[in-house]
């Protein structure tokens, strides 16, 4: 997988998806980000307008399996009938408006906040709305925005806007119904700041928190 070609097309594609989250143009930037999924390439976004990417687990081996099977072939060479050309791939439409199962894609929504918070709705709720200095329970998964490690997952319950919680989770969770999952970019100064939460922690960490509310009272 260091076909140059190949890099060059991924890391101008990357660029582009983070200039289109600059601009905030939402759609263009999911088609994007869809579209390296389909090379096998998984996005982390490190900021508002910076990401990184890496390979999904099993995207090499399954191309160098491929490169081996067509090295497997040579011995067929002697055969004088030659093999059929490989029919034309279609391209991926553009257009995700559904899954090939005929299931609705449910469009996300992003709001960004003073401070460069950003919260993006990946799936709606519909059950209680948690409110202002009443207690909520969360489901929870933390990584570093730097290099995606988790640092942290599990179950949370505090008192929403009450300052139990850093304050990107008593913005970022503002608003969340039961049932809804929200992904929070939450930049240092609004998540640990320059002390960090040693050891898992650093100085100065943007982080990001994959959360589902389960109950609001």
């Amino acid at each position: 997988m260091d076909d140059p070609s190949i890099l060059a097309t991924i890391n101008r594609t990357v660029a582009k998806r983070n200039k289109a989250r600059g601009k905030k143009l939402w759609s263009v930037a999911d088609e994007l980000r869809d579209m390296l999924g389909d090379l096998g390439v998984v996005i982390q976004d490190t900021s508002p307008t910076t990401s990184e990417w890496r390979w999904k687990k099993g995207a090499i081996a399954a191309a160098d399996d491929e490169s081996d099977d067509d090295d497997g072939g040579a011995g067929d060479d002697d055969d004088e009938s030659e093999a059929p050309p490989p029919a034309p791939v279609a391209k991926p439409s553009k257009k995700r408006a559904s899954s090939e199962d005929g299931e609705t894609k449910t469009p996300k929504k992003r709001k960004t906040f003073p401070g460069g918070l950003v919260a993006t709705i990946v799936k709606p709720g519909s059950g209680k709305a948690a409110r202002p200095k009443k207690k909520v329970t969360m489901q929870y998964v933390g990584t570093l925005a730097s290099n995606g490690r988790q640092f942290d997952s599990g179950k949370i319950t505090f008192k929403l806007g009450a300052g139990d919680v850093i304050r990107g989770w008593d913005v970022g969770c503002a608003g969340m119904v039961v049932g809804e999952r929200r992904q929070l970019f939450i930049p240092s100064k609004m998540g640990y700041g320059s002390s960090g939460a040693p050891p898992d922690i650093p100085p100065h960490a943007d982080l990001n928190f994959d959360c589902t509310l389960l109950k609001a009272s």
